[in-house]
């Protein structure tokens, strides 16, 4: 259903009821089940929009850098062309171009009002297409220290041309570990997968190896899904990955599916990412026309094909039983568990569920060895990872680092430190969900065990950073916001308590809190999170519910006291205000 949607707004500039008619007659079920499946997803239109969508995120990279005053810039420049719609967006995954907007899913950035607007005309216009975005490191001064890279070397040493299949075929070695993988034993490679230790890079990190080897003997069919739905808040490392080397993401694919005997894969890739989707079409067709998927790859016997499925638009699509509902044709919401994935998943049958980052280290670790990728990194956080820095820094951008390196070498020393000088105040270590840090925790190492220790978690590598001048609750707000606009309705504590917890934080942020507001939000997320620090405990399908909490739990531990001040101080003022005469 959902790619018939997707060319019935590309046919028609948005889904009409007439299309949505003919959607039901050809899947043969209801229109009203078509519409309720198109409302659900944001990016598929229900009016008409005009030639141009300009998308503006305000989410919170961009919120601290001036968002919502672009949004409002262009909200009154384009009020009354109709040719032209102006939207709100949640986090576009171009957080190190804050603030960002997207034409018509191209990515421009960073921007302010009279450059939108320069931009937007030149589009109109036609003068100007798409601007092409990487990702790259910005800011002047120099780096302390050194990046490890594997999986971002070629993309890095390349940029103008590492797409493509002939450089990537000459230059990177592209698919040359799928052809020694095929001359393997498949349950020698999980074997060598487990010997990596590589952990998901998607934010639970579950020993990779681990979770192939959980499908059941002799169970078939079976499907390998590759989550490309990025969406976390402030996350733009899968983004960079799949624009700037498909042909890695492809043959890790290929690999994976090949050790777990799936001979369909499908990568599920944001809708948002326009140039990444036309990239990654592409670079699978040179794969068909090479030999590495269809029948018979490279004369070895095994079958692949690999179907490359847009989203549209929903960030509860990121969890693993969301993403396999929304690729059957329904809405993204989650799954009860278990029965997990790996018994019945996609189509009721066994499935693996791995991220665009992980699946990328695959050709790596059969070329050079478990053993090799083992050899890096920490404890039993081994190999590298991608951190995406992000927020009032000197240089946003997507760095892979060993991991074990401090946080302070991470945003000190490769990211140039707090914009401008100025104090660090608090830090989120792995994208919204995560809860804070502070700078007395600067020095301690970017190992997923260790930040389970400090009662947080590295999650999906993206890394906010905020000095002195900005508002604790105003991040906590947006963070709420975000979730309770992201939440699926499915279950009671999330559907509506992370609508109060926006409501409740919004009054807290604008001067008309009470003294218990922190204290009822604490009570009242013991109802989503029982005892709100107990690890995987929660009244929720998925992870959202919990994640609605992170952040008020890290008003509490961090700023508790200054807050509770403000509050009765506030609270204060307006009673002054009440008894005082006219």
């Amino acid at each position: 259903m959902l790619p018939l949607l997707l060319l019935a707004q590309d046919r028609d500039g948005w889904v009409t009821p007439e299309a949505m008619e003919e959607i039901a007659g050809w899947l043969d079920t209801t229109p009203a089940l078509v519409l309720g499946t198109c409302s659900f997803y944001t990016m598929l239109k229900r009016e008409p929009v005009g030639d141009l969508v300009v998308s503006v995120c305000t989410n919170v990279s961009c919120l601290v850098n001036r968002g919502p005053e672009l949004l409002d810039g262009l909200r009154s420049r384009y009020e009354d062309d109709t040719a032209i719609m102006v939207e709100e967006v949640e986090c576009i995954a171009a957080c190190d171009r804050a603030p960002a907007i997207q034409i018509n899913y191209e990515y421009y950035g960073p921007v302010d009002t009279t450059a939108a607007v320069e931009i937007i005309e030149k589009y109109r216009r036609g003068e100007l297409r798409g601007a092409h975005y990487f990702g790259l490191i910005t800011g002047s001064k120099v780096m302390a220290i050194e990046e490890t890279r594997i999986i971002t070397k070629f993309l890095r040493d390349r940029p103008q041309d590492s797409w493509e299949y002939a450089v990537a075929r000459e230059h990177n070695q592209a698919y040359s570990a799928l052809e020694a993988a095929l001359k393997r034993d498949p349950a020698e490679l999980i074997e060598e997968v487990k010997t990596s230790g590589l952990r998901g890079r998607g934010g639970a990190g579950f020993g990779t190896g681990q979770k192939w080897s959980f499908l059941p003997a002799g169970v078939f069919p079976r499907y390998l899904a590759i989550n490309a739905d990025e969406g976390e808040p402030s996350t733009f490392k899968d983004h960079m990955l799949i624009e700037g080397d498909p042909h890695q993401l492809i043959e890790g694919t290929i690999i994976s599916a090949f050790a777990i005997g799936a001979h369909h894969a499908f990568i599920y890739i944001r809708g948002e990412f326009a140039l990444g989707t036309e990239r990654l079409e592409a670079a699978v067709a040179e794969a068909y026309k090479n030999g590495y998927l269809g029948k018979d790859i490279l004369g070895s016997g095994f079958d692949l094909e690999l179907i490359v499925h847009r989203g549209a638009g929903c960030y509860i699509a990121g969890d693993e039983t969301g993403l396999l509902s929304s690729l059957e044709g329904e809405r993204a919401m989650p799954r009860i568990k278990p029965p997990f994935p790996a018994i019945q998943g996609l189509f009721a049958a066994p499935t693996v569920v791995n991220n665009v980052e992980t699946i990328s280290n695959i050709p790596h670790i059969v070329r050079k060895g478990g053993e090799w990728y083992a050899s890096m990194g920490v404890n039993k956080s081994t190999g590298t990872r991608i951190f995406s820095v992000s927020g009032m820094v000197e240089r946003p951008g997507n760095y892979e680092i060993e991991l074990g390196m401090s946080f302070r070498d991470l945003i000190e020393g490769l990211a140039g430190g707090v914009r401008g000088g100025r104090p660090l105040q608090f830090f989120i270590p792995g994208g919204a969900s995560a809860p804070w840090l502070l700078p007395e925790h600067l020095d301690e190492p970017l190992d997923m065990d260790r930040a389970s220790e400090l009662r947080t978690m590295l999650g999906s590598g993206a890394i906010m950073v905020f000095d002195d001048t900005v508002d604790p609750l105003l991040v906590s707000w947006r963070l709420a916001r975000f979730f309770a606009h992201e939440s699926c309705g499915k279950c009671t504590p999330c559907r509506e308590g992370s609508s109060w917890i926006e409501k409740v934080l919004y009054r807290m942020t604008n001067g008309l809190g009470r003294p218990d507001d922190l204290d009822l939000l604490l009570d009242f997320g013991s109802n989503i999170v029982p005892g709100l620090n107990a690890p995987f405990a929660q009244t929720t399908i998925c992870a959202l519910g919990p994640s609605t909490m992170s952040h008020v739990v890290s008003l509490e531990r961090c700023f508790g006291a200054e807050i509770r001040a403000r509050l009765q101080k506030d609270f204060d003022k307006r009673r002054t205000l009440e008894v005082t005469p006219a």
